[in-house]
């Protein structure tokens, strides 16, 4: 978010991404279960159904639907096992 931020003082280009990006965000608060809900506007976006996997990545969460899920982790670590390119971003 701080990156974006910082972006957007560069030009109307990074402002509308700006914009954008943070127009879909939304306070919460839990309910007395601990459960939040999605609007529903999120939910198309992230594709997300009737199942929901809740990943633990870095410092945040990540809301993905199963299928979505599986496809992207398949790309990760073709990724990693090509090893190409990946020092660059610091994971080897």
């Amino acid at each position: 978010a701080e990156q974006v931020r910082i972006n957007a003082r560069r030009g109307e280009r990074e402002r509308r991404a700006a914009r954008s990006w943070f127009s879909a965000a939304r306070p919460f608060t839990p309910d007395k279960q601990g459960r939040v809900a999605i609007p529903q506007t999120l939910r198309e976006y992230a594709s997300l159904e009737r199942d929901v996997m809740v990943l633990g990545v870095d410092n945040r969460i990540e809301l993905w639907s199963p299928a979505r899920w599986r496809e992207h982790e398949a790309l990760g670590q073709a990724d990693i096992s090509s090893g190409e390119g990946l020092a660059d971003v610091g994971v080897i």
